[in-house]
């Protein structure tokens, strides 16, 4: 199913978490900012199955073209619609609405130009992004939804699937996995600063091709091990100890995992390995030339944290992409 990014759906996510105010009220609020004289906001009929997506959105004036300014927009969204979104859901909201936005990027159905002309980035570069001012992310979602020539009605097929339960199941993962600054009214995706970072160090300290080039039951050179522990250091202090602070999402677990994981498997080389004789940087299995059966198992362990580590760093790339780990 591809989940599409119009005003129903917009409205739909709204809807879910809401606080102290009437579905009718918001959808009106949120239509005044645009329309001041608009049908929708009176007629709950109207308004009803623009949300349903089962018609399309019209001006007043019938006009598309004088688009409101972004902070004008950014301004109302502050004042008459954040008041009424319950605090505890703003993360829930706007990962939601990036995962839509995921979800039509990767089925190229979003309308890149003016994606880019609303964001200021086109969507892969807003998919990398790790923080949203809330009232401007709305404000531009909004423009985006209603300035974009978008058919109302291409979210009738998806907009039944957009329930608490839905989103719940998509992304209960990720709430340990953000922190709501709520003096600038700021959403951090800490587990994009965390893999950034993470991904970063895996080059910068040859860990990735460690892994998929480096073949122990061969040789190695005793750089790379060296690599591997400064990797390791790099880990805790910049990524667990200050972000393990503010809370221990699925993202840190994972970076967690995959550094106990290497230095275990670090440890097991660093027991079975040993110097060559004509050149002590390099080192080769401890048992290799005189046991086979010994290095069949050497062989089978190496491969076996090799994959385990190919594994978890799997698992992390398709966690920021909101993509099933399993």
């Amino acid at each position: 199913m591809t989940l599409r990014l119009c005003f129903g759906t917009f409205i739909a996510i709204l809807d879910l978490c809401k606080y102290n105010i009437t579905q009718e009220k918001l959808i009106a609020d949120i239509v005044r900012i645009i329309d001041p004289d608009s049908r929708y906001i009176k007629d709950r009929t109207a308004s009803n199955k623009l949300k349903k997506c089962q018609i399309n959105f019209r001006l007043t004036s019938g006009y598309f073209n004088d688009v409101p300014s972004i902070a004008s927009v950014k301004e109302c969204m502050k004042n008459k619609i954040i008041p009424f979104i319950d605090e505890s859901k703003i993360a829930t909201l706007i990962l939601s609405l990036l995962y839509i936005i995921q979800n039509e990027s990767k089925n190229r159905t979003l309308k890149e130009e003016y994606f880019k002309k609303f964001f200021s980035a086109d969507s892969s570069q807003l998919l990398t992004e790790k923080e949203f001012v809330f009232s401007e992310f709305l404000g531009r979602i909004l423009l985006y939804t209603l300035y974009s020539g978008i058919n109302n009605k291409t979210g009738s097929d998806c907009i039944k699937f957009i329930t608490e339960d839905f989103i719940d199941e998509k992304l209960s993962l990720y709430k340990e996995d953000c922190q709501w600054i709520s003096s600038t009214e700021t959403l951090v995706l800490l587990f994009r600063k965390e893999f950034t970072l993470f991904n970063e160090a895996l080059d910068k300290y040859a860990v990735r091709q460690f892994i998929e080039k480096i073949d122990p039951a061969n040789q190695i050179y005793d750089e790379c091990l060296e690599n591997c522990e400064n990797f390791l250091v790099y880990i805790r202090d910049n990524i667990w100890v200050p972000f393990s602070q503010n809370s221990i999402g699925k993202m840190l677990q994972m970076i967690q995992n995959f550094s106990q994981t290497l230095d275990d498997y670090t440890t097991y080389l660093g027991k079975n390995m040993i110097p060559f004789s004509s050149n002590p940087s390099v080192f080769i299995p401890r048992h290799r030339d005189e046991n086979s059966r010994w290095a069949m198992n050497f062989e089978k362990t190496v491969s076996d944290y090799r994959q385990q580590l190919t594994t978890i760093y799997d698992k992390a790339c398709k966690y920021m992409l909101f993509e099933p780990m399993n």
